[in-house]
């Protein structure tokens, strides 16, 4: 799993943005398609889905195919009152076996999905996929692209656009033992020069309106499946991001670990936000309730929140500790994830535990790699602030281990079926 080798992130980025972007110009316009994430029968993690371990994903310029696969994601909640179990061992299998992690595909799948990554391994390639996909489009039209795109890119790394084109991928995922997480792939992102907001953007809030509408028709749909279902959403489709990363580094300058600890986040963020901000976080804060709510509502699913950009992700483990709260009394709904690529993540996954033991929530997380790695390095390099990723894939690969192992060993059982 080569999270930090520079071939296998740099060479399929603009690949993957293009061909779900081509694909999304091919269904109409939209600017994002649903995926389907494998969720693993958490205590073990077999039989796995090859080539895609955790998540099928569409990626964006500054994310990799790769990075998105290899977050092999843990779920794991934390329940305040229990106490360690030494009969509850962690046992993670199947990443040793490889016919047990590709029993799901056969050999010509296997050697499609070979070539697949191998094209995104050709620099020229991936460097002037958007030049390529415009002419051949062109030469042979766009229909013929369309389909070539569809039974092979977006075959790979997305589960399909609806709910209709996502069942087989879903059922199949259930014949070999992995629940699929639907998973709306939109997200937003800031300039590092934000204008100032002196009024609430009314097209831009109409907007992260619309975007919750997909959220919740994902519940509604993983509600009707057979057995509990998981649904992914990312904040920042769901609110303004300038905001976001004003919260956050507000939060920051208090305590990277523990600032977003605040008591009651609404009645905080008025204390630092001027009133139109204070608008945006509290438009953005109810539209999380309300997918939450739906969430918790249907009992058999699950909210999993994703990971961001370092700079915007206080904020969003700040909205996140909000929702445990209110909904995570009882039962995990609320999930938070834990990046393992980033220096601090091991602090903060302890931090917050202990938080929910002293407030009497259930604290539920997903613990992966990472996926913005090269953005978050050339970020910190341009702006001179020392960077927030692991050095190496070694150093990633043993904080991971460190994160899940401690919930696996301490008070935190393993979420199973």
């Amino acid at each position: 799993m080569a999270l930090h080798s520079q071939s296998a992130s740099q060479a399929p980025r603009q690949l993957g943005y293009l061909c779900s972007r081509s694909w999304s110009r091919a269904c109409g316009g939209h600017s994002a398609v649903y995926t389907a994430a494998a969720e693993p029968q958490v205590g073990s993690l077999s039989p796995l889905f090859p080539v895609g371990t955790a998540r099928i994903q569409s990626c964006r310029p500054d994310q990799t195919w790769r990075q998105r696969q290899v977050q092999d994601t843990a779920a794991l909640t934390h329940a305040a009152e229990l106490q360690p179990s030494a009969s509850t061992p962690c046992q993670l299998q199947g990443f040793n076996d490889p016919q047990l992690a590709f029993s799901a595909k056969s050999t010509g799948q296997l050697m499609q999905s070979l070539a697949i990554f191998r094209a995104c391994s050709v620099k020229p390639l991936v460097q002037n996929a958007d030049v390529l996909l415009a002419a051949a489009k062109k030469v042979v039209g766009p229909a013929v692209v369309t389909s070539v795109v569809r039974h092979t890119f977006f075959k790979q790394f997305c589960g399909g656009e609806c709910e209709r084109s996502l069942s087989p991928t879903a059922n199949m995922l259930r014949k070999h033992g992995i629940r699929p997480i639907l998973n709306y792939a939109a997200e937003d992102d800031i300039s590092d020069s934000p204008a100032p907001i002196l009024s609430a953007d009314t097209a831009a809030e109409q907007l992260c309106d619309r975007n919750m509408l997909p959220f919740l028709k994902s519940i509604e749909d993983s509600a009707s499946r057979e057995g509990k279902g998981f649904v992914a959403a990312k904040v920042t489709c769901l609110g303004d991001c300038d905001m976001m990363k004003e919260v956050s580094a507000h939060f920051s300058s208090i305590s990277r670990i523990t600032g977003h600890h605040v008591a009651e986040l609404p009645s905080y963020l008025a204390t630092v936000l001027s009133p139109c901000r204070l608008q945006l976080a509290l438009s953005m804060l109810r539209r999380m309730e309300t997918v939450a709510e739906a969430a918790a509502a249907k009992g058999n699913v699950r909210l999993l929140i994703d990971a961001e950009h370092s700079y915007m992700q206080p904020a969003i483990d700040a909205v996140v500790i909000h929702l445990q709260q209110k909904f995570n009394k009882q039962t995990p709904v609320v999930f938070n994830t834990y990046q393992c690529y980033l220096k601090d993540s091991h602090q903060r996954v302890v931090a917050d535990m202990r938080l929910a033991k002293e407030r009497g929530f259930l604290v539920a997380a997903k613990v992966v790699r990472g996926a913005y790695i090269h953005l978050e390095r050339e970020r910190a390099a341009d702006m001179g602030y020392p960077s927030p990723i692991h050095d190496t894939l070694e150093d990633t690969h043993h904080n991971y281990n460190r994160c899940a192992g401690f919930e696996c060993h301490s008070s935190v059982p393993l979420v199973r079926g």
